[in-house]
């Protein structure tokens, strides 16, 4: 046998050392406090490897602290078996608990040396030296306990007991050591602990959380469904309201856009106007720059022109001057000279030879002949030079007066010429400005006022008009799909109902069929307490190879049957081969096992179901919100056509009236254009003739003056040509006198010559002849001399004027052709600037009539802004785009009328809201606020309201509700059937227990002991199993149609909402908040002692004496670690375990020997601990416990030892 033989403490807790054995029934006495519990729970913990369950207090020093205080703190285990033994190692390392397996037997020089415990390393290696193998260390308690239990294969050499679903063996002995209490509820407790680490709770707090959230959404949805209408009138109203707002904010928008256009247009106006004016003097100034421009070029022009014209006349003025010098005949006698000179020369020679001999007196004649012709042309010259001086003032007179008259004339020509262009440009101006009205006269008779506004409303109409046409063709056909949509789902749902149905049928046959088959098994299995089958198995588990083959399956059900066991092979005497039949296969392992596999089938055959139901609800949720959607998107389109239609009817209405009034609004624009065009044409032609008559008086002043500028010039030229002739004659005159004078001086100095060659004997007469041709010779050589200066002159005269005279003409001609074109030229630019300029003021003038226009807007604007309304659409104002039209003020009307009206709407829409949200309570699951103050909560509320309705969400709701209910019921179904699945589970270890109890040979007084299982009278659990038995038998009708359905029979949806009801009702009564599996039912005892049947009782405490009542604890717990133990399994285990129970010393001798007994057969050994020692014969070891006051250690001394 395989049992915890030995536990040695090493500086363990208040033990220095000390080595216990455990090969047996072991007694702990002691006073209270002296260690006995410290030492079982070091038991205990070999067995649960759980610090949490060993009863330890928070408030005291945890297990590892406590019993490991040091780094030598050790406690060994020693488990012994037939041919070996091994050890298990508890310490603690590095602040963890650790076990280490030790193959070999406990030998105390590997842990002890020299009265000192050894270190972790020393142990180690003093067990490797004497061949002990050492295991690596476990820190995991879950892989401890799977070796020790045999879990785990690999260390399979270290298990205690092989079973690997070991989890209720340690649970059960840590609750048999940490449960005293004698109430047969606490044994119920332990069982339940026993079976689990997490037993099920019942959350009731969660429970009625659900269910209360479930009611009242079922209580929402219904105050819907009765105010339904007034949820969708208030829709409709919320959505007319929206799109006037959209009118608000379209128009708000307009007037921003308006405004922005005019803002932007008054600055673009205003830098065009600047721009504009800017042109306009720049326009003036080149104006004048042209006038100064042109003034510098006529300037030039006309000096040249003066010039030339000076030129010609002093040409002319010289060809006349020379022309009365006889010049051409000078310039022959000049052509001549050389001939002259010749035959002067001739003369001289034959006059030389005449006189060769009388050349003195001939060279005194001729010198004193020469001064006096010498004196002579001096005395001339002097004469002429005394009056030349005149005469050249007289010609610059001349010259200068030609010169003033042309300048004068110049001068009152352009004078002239600049009034007349003045004239000119204002008549040009003006006969364009008539041509312009006349034009402009002629395009406003044809001009379409308002045209853009009229063509818009026009197009408007068109518009409105199409748009309604439209409407209404929609609204009609929206119609039409209505009708049929719900024709069509009519039908669908109907097909689809049918064919659900069927489904639905045949998964109930299938389910009832399970049913019936679990039910048959489960009579089965209760018919086998007792039976035939289970003598059988108990006392000839190979009866399926005999018996078993020839006996019937009802025979072994049977329970009256009495059986006994008896020698031989025979039935009756008959003794038969049995190797060509078959055996039965019936076992209650089988069954269960075939049980389990329906029971099985049965929750996949419901989930199927669940989910059958699930997916048709789903289905037909889906095809009803299908086909409700869409009717409703029908209905919603045909609502918002008629008010579309309506809202059109008034819109062309207003078109219409707005149309006349732009027509109107059109010819009054036309007919004021042409009066204002008609003044302004006969104001231009007043000025016209104004101007024509001025021009006409300009020339007669310009004729005038020219005239009289001529005669003055005439006259001054005859002054002076006058006195030109007379110096002429008074030169010619002077000359004569002073030459005829000297002639005569000559003439006498002659004859005393020739007196004196006379004298001589020269012929004087050829020598007069000579001599007369000489002077006149002479003479004319004289003339030709004097008139040198005049041919000089006359030749410079000619080359730079006379011969140009033709050139002069032709440059005269020429600059006064450029002077004509400069004037045209002129004339033609300063029309057309003054043509751009007159364009740049009326441009101006438009500028500032626009401007003016639009700041009249803006001050409409400006006032506008300081109104609650401009508060209220600011946002919607300000923004940066721009209108075509900057019409604010008309906008600004429009807008007003609008928000009047919305007004109106919109306190009614409130009153509206306010009476339907009072219909719900806070918290509302369909997330209606019931409570409403301020705009931004009606708006919410309204947008969530249509977004609810438009979406049909009632429909979600509702299958959302139902499916809530179902939800709320199948969770507690499934809560309850796992419950009560826990129940059967007690149950049948409930049933091993009786079954053992009624093969045992009882202790003392009590000769029986049973227990049983009844329904808890909790109400609670009552209505739970209630609840859990409507679900089962409406399984597949609970929520088919739903809890709103207003056809079909609501039963069973009135009375799950009933049955949940009653259960929150009680659940609010409930002391605590969750329901355990202990609540879901009663543990009732049946005890016989001696001649007393207790029948059934709840309470151990009434069995007897307080001993008999823990006598039959200590009896069931050890019965429920024996079945645990064994597993159900029928063959032998050779394990010993160990049960632990602190203070039994309340026990009579007799009871605690029977109770060693009883646990000895099922090879479980008793550690108890009491006060004082009893029963020393029935112990294989009894050990006292005493306390050091002074040191606080336990001693521990063995008292007795021996073999039973």
């Amino acid at each position: 046998m395989k049992q915890l033989s030995r536990i040695v403490l090493i500086n363990s807790a208040t033990v220095d050392f000390y080595e216990l054995q455990l090969d047996g029934n072991i007694h702990f006495i002691g006073t209270q406090g002296t260690g006995k519990s410290t030492l079982l729970r070091a038991i205990l913990f070999f067995y649960n490897a759980d610090a949490r369950k060993l009863g330890i207090s928070k408030e005291k020093s945890s297990f590892s602290d406590y019993y490991f205080p040091y780094a030598d703190s050790y406690i060994v285990y020693e488990v012994s078996e037939e041919n070996r033994n091994f050890c298990v190692w508890l310490y603690k390392k590095q602040n963890r608990l650790c076990f280490r397996f030790i193959d070999g037997s406990y030998n105390r020089e590997l842990f002890i040396s020299l009265q000192q415990a050894l270190t972790e390393g020393q142990v180690i290696e003093k067990a490797n030296q004497q061949g002990y193998k050492v295991h690596r260390p476990i820190h995991n308690f879950t892989e401890y306990r799977d070796i020790i239990y045999g879990a785990n294969k690999g260390m399979n050499r270290f298990h205690v007991l092989q079973n690997p679903g070991y989890q209720n063996i340690p649970r059960t002995i840590s609750n048999i050591f940490l449960n005293s209490s004698l109430d047969g509820g606490f044994i119920k407790t332990t069982i339940i602990n026993s079976l689990s680490d997490d037993p099920f709770e019942l959350n009731l707090d969660a429970n009625r959380h659900h269910i209360e959230t479930a009611r009242n959404d079922y209580r929402d949805v219904s105050e819907y469904l009765l105010h339904e209408k007034k949820a969708q009138n208030i829709v409709t109203q919320y959505e007319m309201l929206l799109q006037m707002e959209d009118g608000k904010k379209e128009m708000a928008w307009q007037i921003g856009a308006s405004y922005n256009l005019a803002k932007y247009k008054e600055r673009e106006l205003e830098d065009d106007q600047k721009v504009i004016g800017q042109k306009v003097q720049d326009q003036s100034g080149k104006i004048g720059k042209i006038e100064a421009e042109f003034l510098v070029n006529q300037r030039r022009i006309q000096d040249k022109l003066s010039l030339v014209k000076r030129d010609i006349a002093k040409a002319n003025q010289l060809a006349k001057n020379y022309a009365a010098k006889n010049i051409q005949q000078i310039l022959n006698e000049h052509a001549k000279k050389p001939e002259y000179e010749t035959e002067q020369s001739q003369i001289e020679a034959q006059l030389s030879l005449l006189t060769s001999n009388l050349k003195d007196v001939e060279s005194q004649y001729q010198t004193d002949k020469q001064r006096l012709e010498t004196q002579c042309q001096q005395i001339i010259l002097d004469f002429e030079r005394s009056l030349s001086k005149e005469k050249e003032n007289l010609q610059k007179d001349s010259a200068d007066l030609l010169n003033t008259f042309y300048k004068k004339k110049e001068q009152i020509t352009k004078d002239h010429n600049g009034k007349l262009d003045e004239q000119k440009e204002d008549k040009t101006i003006v006969d364009q400005k008539l041509r312009d009205i006349d034009h402009q006269i002629e395009g406003i008779q044809k001009k379409p006022f308002l045209k853009e506004e009229v063509e818009m409303q026009v197009k408007k109409q068109q518009e409105l008009s199409h748009k309604r046409q439209a409407l209404v063709s929609e609204k009609l056909v929206a119609g039409i799909k209505k009708e049929n949509a719900i024709k069509e789902g009519e039908q669908e749902s109907e097909v689809f109902g049918l064919k659900k149905n069927k489904e639905n049928e045949v998964l109930s046959e299938r389910k009832k069929s399970l049913e019936k088959e679990i039910e048959r098994l489960q009579s089965e299995l209760q018919a086998l307490s007792g039976s035939l089958l289970e003598f059988l198995d108990q006392n000839n588990p190979d009866w399926h190879q005999s018996i078993g083959k020839v006996i019937s399956r009802d025979v072994l059900l049977k329970s009256d049957l009495k059986p006994s066991m008896k020698d031989g092979n025979s039935i009756y005497g008959l003794d038969i081969s049995l190797d060509q039949l078959q055996p039965l296969e019936i076992s209650k392992s089988k069954l269960e096992e075939k049980l389990d596999a329906f029971n099985n089938l049965l929750k996949e055959q419901n989930k199927l179901v669940e989910q059958h139901q699930q997916k048709a609800q789903d289905q037909k949720d889906k095809l009803q919100k299908k086909y409700n959607k869409k009717i409703s998107e029908l209905s919603q389109e045909i609502t918002q056509s008629v008010i579309q239609v309506d809202k059109i009817d008034i819109d062309l209405e207003k078109c219409g009236i707005a149309l006349e009034e732009l027509k109107e609004k059109a010819e009054n624009l036309k007919r004021q254009e042409l009066i204002k065009k008609d003044e302004e044409k006969h104001t231009l032609k007043v000025e016209q003739q104004k101007i024509l008559d001025f021009q006409e008086k300009l020339q007669q002043q310009f004729q005038n003056s020219i005239h009289e500028l001529e005669s003055i010039k005439r006259g001054q030229e005859k002054k002076i040509s006058n006195r030109l002739l007379e110096l002429d004659d008074k030169i010619k005159s002077g000359k004569k006198e002073i030459t005829e004078k000297f002639n005569v001086k000559i003439q006498a100095l002659q004859e005393q010559r020739n007196s004196f060659l006379k004298e001589k004997g020269v012929d004087t007469t050829e020598i007069r002849r000579l001599e007369d041709e000489q002077k006149a010779i002479k003479n004319k050589l004289s003339e030709i001399e004097k008139s040198f200066p005049t041919i000089i002159e006359y030749k410079k005269d000619s080359v730079e004027y006379i011969d140009r005279l033709d050139e002069f003409r032709q440059n005269r001609k020429t600059q006064e052709n450029e002077l004509e074109h400069l004037q045209q030229l002129h004339t033609n630019r300063i029309n057309k600037e003054k043509a751009e300029l007159k364009l740049l003021q009326n441009q101006k003038e438009e500028l500032t009539k626009t401007i003016g226009e639009l700041r009249r807007e803006l001050s409409a604007f400006d006032l506008f802004s300081k109104s609650h309304l401009f508060d209220e659409l600011q946002n919607f104002i300000e923004h940066h785009d721009n209108a075509e039209k900057w019409d604010c003020d008309q906008n600004i009307r429009k807008l007003q009328e609008l928000a009047l009206e919305y007004e109106k709407h919109d306190k009614l829409f409130t009153e509206r809201i306010t009476e339907f949200s009072g219909y719900f309570s806070e918290h509302n699951c369909l997330g209606f606020e019931p409570s409403l103050s301020g705009r931004l909560q009606y708006r919410a509320f309204s947008e969530n309201l249509r977004e609810f309705v438009r979406e049909q969400k009632i429909i979600d709701y509702k299958t959302e509700v139902t499916r809530k209910y179902a939800m709320v019921l199948m969770n507690i179904v499934n809560e309850t059937n796992e419950l009560l699945q826990k129940e059967e589970d007690v149950a049948k270890v409930i049933k091993r227990i009786n079954t053992d109890f009624k093969k045992s040979n009882f202790v003392g007084v009590v000769k029986s002991i049973e227990m049983r299982l009844q329904e808890s009278s909790d109400k609670i659990i009552q209505l739970l199993r209630k609840i859990r038995k409507f679900q089962s038998e409406n399984n597949l009708n609970y929520g088919e149609i739903n809890l709103f359905n207003q056809g079909g029979s609501n039963s069973n949806n009135d009375e799950a909402v009933k049955l949940l009801e009653s259960l929150l009702s009680q659940i609010g009564q409930a002391k605590s908040k969750v329901l355990k599996l202990e609540d879901a039912f009663d543990l009732e005892f049946r005890i016989r002692e001696n001649e007393n049947d207790t029948n059934w009782v709840s309470r151990l405490a009434n069995v007897g004496s307080n001993g008999t009542d823990v006598l039959v604890k200590s009896m069931i717990y050890i019965n429920l670690l024996h079945i645990f133990k064994s597993n159900g399994s029928t063959q032998k285990i050779d394990t010993i375990l160990h049960c632990l129970i602190d203070e039994v010393g309340i026990l009579h001798d007799s009871n605690v020997t029977g109770l060693i007994t009883f646990a000895s057969e099922r090879n479980i050994r008793l550690i108890n601990g009491s006060p004082n020692s009893h029963n020393e014969q029935d112990y294989k070891h009894i050990y006292m416990f005493r306390k050091n006051p002074k040191s606080n250690k336990t001693g521990i001394t063995k008292l007795i030892s021996h073999e039973l």
